[in-house]
């Protein structure tokens, strides 16, 4: 294998040729961590992870690789930090004291 992000993304096409679907996903994974703006191996691991996700018998790993593989091609998703307005904030909760216990002398 030669040097450079381009030799891995063509190592790791090799791979996928020949099926080695989750080894392809390791070597796409340095290439997109290291040099930011390689787009070619950002669409490839996204659809390396979206051929993981949709092999995968087990809900769980499904669900992270087709996350990862949306993640990859629109960014990030998930629960925001702050909400869209003040329409969706929840009614404060007032407290009130409790209603006083039945009295045991009377008949109901």
């Amino acid at each position: 294998m030669g040097v450079g992000a381009d030799a891995v993304v063509d190592e790791a096409r090799t791979a996928f040729g020949r099926g080695d679907v989750r080894w392809t996903a390791e070597p796409l994974g340095h290439v997109v961590l290291a040099p930011p703006g390689h787009a070619a191996a950002r669409e490839f691991l996204a659809g390396t992870f979206g051929q993981l996700g949709h092999g995968a018998e087990n809900e769980v790993w499904r669900d992270i690789y087709l996350s990862a593989a949306a993640e990859l091609r629109e960014g990030t998703f998930g629960t925001p930090t702050v909400p869209a307005s003040a329409d969706v904030l929840p009614t404060p909760v007032t407290r009130t004291s409790p209603p006083p216990p039945p009295d045991p002398r009377r008949r109901r």
